[in-house]
C-alpha cells in the first residue's frame, strides 16, 4: 500500500466530512491508500459521520481510544498503518486531492525519499495565505532541512513509515508534540525533498481548536507539555554523537526555551515562570545564550535578569 492518512478526531463534526471528501477525491485506487481515523472520545457526532463513510469505503478505518489527545491518537494510527508513506491530517483541515498523484509520481521516481515537504495555505475567514519554503524542488538531508526550516508542522509533510521506524509521539502531550516528533525523526533522515506545490489547507476558522485555548487550565497543560518536550529533546541531544546534530539541537533548544519564557511572561504569573526557570536551569539552558537575532537577544538580556524578569510577569 502506498499511503496511510492518520486523522485524530475530537469534536470536529462540522469539518470531518469535508476533510474526508478531499482525500477521497484523489485519483488513487482504494487499494493504494487507507484513511485511519482515531476517535479520541469525541463528544459530538463526528464518529457517526465517519462510520457512515466507512460503510461506503472499505479503506476507511475507525478506531476509538480514551481521551488522551492527538499525540496518542497518532501513535494509535501509526501502530495500525500499512502504507509505505504516512500523512498526518487534522480533522478540521483539507488536502489538495490532485496533489496526491504528484506525490505518487515523485516516490516512484525517487523511492529512497524519507520525507516530502510541500507548501500549504492558511484559510482565514477573510483571506487565504500561501506558505512556500521553495520556489523550485530541492533535495537535502534532514539536518539541512531543519537548520533552514523550523521543525514546523506535521500536516505539510509526508513521511516514509520505514524512516519513522519506532519513533512515536509522546503520549498525552497536547502541545508542540508535532515539533518534538519532527525534530527527533527528521534529524536522522538522509533524503528530504521540498516541493513548491500547495498540498494542504490549514483551517484558521476553527476558534475551538487546542491552539486557540488560553484558559488557565490549558495554560498549565501547555507549560507542562513544553517542559516535557524540551526535556525529551535535551535527552536526544545528550545521546547524539554527531557534533553538527548536537550543535543544532543545542541552538534549537535555546531558542525554543527563550520563546517559551516570552509566552509565559505574557500569560502566566511570576510563580509559574520562576518554577520553569529553575527547571531549565537544571537542564543547563538558563541563563539563555544569545541567538544572533537582535530582537530575540534583547528579550534574552531581560530574561537573564531573573529578578527583574519576574517583576515584569503577572503577579
Amino acid at each position: 500500500m502506498f499511503l496511510s492518512f492518520i486523522i485524530p478526531l475530537y469534536n470536529c463534526e462540522k469539518y470531518i466530512a469535508s476533510c474526508l471528501d478531499t482525500i477521497l477525491g484523489s485519483k488513487l485506487f482504494d487499494k493504494d491508500y487507507e484513511i485511519i481515523i482515531v476517535n479520541d472520545e469525541s463528544k459530538d457526532q463526528g464518529p457517526e459521520i465517519v462510520q457512515e463513510y466507512s460503510k461506503k469505503h472499505s479503506n476507511i478505518h475507525l478506531y476509538t481510544q480514551e481521551n488522551d489527545g492527538p499525540a496518542t491518537a497518532r501513535n494509535t494510527g501509526l501502530d495500525h498503518a500499512k502504507g509505505d508513506y504516512v500523512w498526518f491530517v487534522d480533522a478540521d483541515d483539507l488536502i489538495e486531492p490532485l496533489f496526491i498523484s504528484q506525490i505518487l509520481k515523485t516516490v516512484k521516481e525517487q523511492p529512497d525519499i524519507d520525507l516530502i515537504s510541500f507548501a500549504y495555505t492558511e484559510q482565514y475567514p477573510d483571506k487565504d495565505i500561501v506558505h512556500k519554503k521553495v520556489e523550485t524542488p530541492r533535495v537535502c538531508n534532514g539536518l539541512e532541512y531543519l537548520s533552514s526550516h523550523s521543525g514546523g508542522y506535521l500536516w505539510n509533510n509526508i513521511y516514509s513509515r520505514k524512516s519513522i521506524g519506532n519513533h512515536r509521539f509522546i503520549n498525552g502531550v497536547r502541545h508542540i508534540e508535532d515539533y518534538c516528533f519532527n525534530i527527533s525523526t527528521i534529524i536522522n533522515f538522509e533524503k528530504v525533498i521540498m516541493l513548491p506545490d500547495v498540498g494542504y489547507y490549514y483551517n484558521r476558522k476553527n476558534i475551538h481548536s487546542i491552539s486557540h485555548d488560553k484558559r488557565l487550565r490549558d495554560r498549565i497543560r501547555a507549560n507542562n507539555d513544553s517542559y516535557i518536550v524540551y526535556k525529551a529533546i535535551h535527552q536526544l541531544m545528550s545521546q547524539t554523537v554527531n557534533e553538527k546534530k548536537k550543535a543544532f539541537l543545542d541552538k534549537e533548544l535555546n531558542f525554543s526555551i527563550a520563546a517559551h519564557l516570552f509566552t509565559m511572561m505574557r500569560f502566566d504569573n511570576a510563580k509559574t515562570v520562576k518554577k520553569h526557570i529553575q527547571a531549565y536551569r537544571k537542564m543547563g539552558f538558563y541563563p539563555l545564550k544569545k541567538t544572533g537575532n537582535r530582537k530575540s537577544d534583547l528579550f534574552i538580556k531581560l530574561a537573564n535578569h531573573e529578578r527583574l524578569f519576574l517583576l515584569i510577569c503577572k503577579r
